[in-house]
């Protein structure tokens, strides 16, 4: 993955190859081992000729808003399995299918919430982690005797204050970090925002090459232009961009509540290089772009109807 965020660049072709050159002259070339680029800038131009070479090798581009939220990407047109798949999604919004993904969903967040703050509290040696671990082990399993999607989103916020509160205490007083706030303009809520961002961005290219309906989900309620099955399958991976900010305490600057370009680079470096991390996935050694790959992969074969779900459970070496 590619990010351009600070600097001015021309994306273009030369001589069959696509080429990314800054303002002091210096280039890229975007070979086999890029497979998305972000452009985090509005001083980025890019070519038709360029584009259509990267839409053709299957290269991602994908346009951020200042906040982190992609707003526009270009792929290939060809999918594979789309219509199963597709016809699997929109019948488990009926017939129980989805339920049974949105609660594979929320236990696993909680459970992947309750695995950072073991893994915050051995490497920080605060002890009174653990319990508070322990609450959200018992909330995860709480979810099994729920019978709706009312019931998981009534435990998920149950979840999220104990957790919240937990990161806040956690954090230097100087953030004036109190807890989650998508509107909040302290550095840890917009650099959540600008993380939460890129990893949306890597969940719903999962999403489209396994022929799934982004704006069709389960445990998120369907509205014109909401990403509601992206968003579902965001849940058990916030912990990986949490992790990513609470353990490297980067330095950032804000303009208007917003990531200056310099620190919109240094946060999406530090999220790319979480996302590429090894983690313990279901007693699998991988990383976190594999890990969602699995899942997404596992929902299509679950509402095609030949194969089972995987629980996203995330442990931190």
């Amino acid at each position: 993955m590619l990010v351009l965020s600070n600097g001015t660049y021309k994306v273009y072709v030369r001589r069959g190859v696509v080429r990314v050159r800054g303002a002091n002259g210096e280039e890229y070339v975007v070979d086999s081992t890029v497979d998305a680029i972000v452009v985090a800038t509005s001083r980025v131009s890019l070519t038709a000729k360029a584009i259509r070479l990267l839409a053709m090798n299957g290269v991602d581009v994908v346009l951020l808003a200042p906040n982190g939220e992609p707003v526009a990407r270009v792929y290939p047109p060809i999918i594979n399995k789309t219509v199963l798949a597709r016809r699997g999604q929109f019948e488990a919004m009926v017939n129980g299918k989805g339920l049974r993904v949105s609660k594979v969903l929320v236990k696993a967040k909680l459970m992947n919430q309750a695995n950072l703050l073991r893994y915050l509290a051995k490497a920080r040696r605060v002890e009174w982690l653990k319990d508070e671990a322990i609450k959200l082990d018992e909330l995860a399993l709480s979810l099994d005797r729920v019978n709706g999607s009312e019931g998981l989103i009534e435990v998920e916020a149950h979840a999220a204050r104990h957790y919240w509160s937990a990161i806040a205490q956690l954090t230097p007083p100087e953030l004036n970090f109190r807890g989650r706030a998508q509107e909040g303009g302290d550095p840890l809520n917009v650099m959540l925002n600008y993380g939460y961002g890129i990893l949306r961005y890597a969940v719903e290219k999962a999403i489209l090459i396994h022929g799934l309906d982004p704006y069709a989900g389960f445990l998120h309620a369907d509205r014109s232009g909401k990403p509601s099955l992206t968003l579902d399958v965001m849940e058990p991976f916030r912990p990986l961009v949490d992790k990513a900010l609470l353990t490297n305490r980067l330095t950032v600057n804000l303009v208007n509540n917003y990531l200056d370009y310099q620190s919109r680079g240094l946060v999406a470096k530090t999220i790319i290089e979480e996302l590429n991390s090894k983690v313990n996935f279901n007693g699998r050694v991988t990383n976190g772009l594999n890990a969602i790959n699995r899942l997404v992969e596992s929902i299509a074969s679950y509402l095609r109807g030949d194969g089972d779900l995987v629980e996203p459970v995330i442990r931190w070496y």
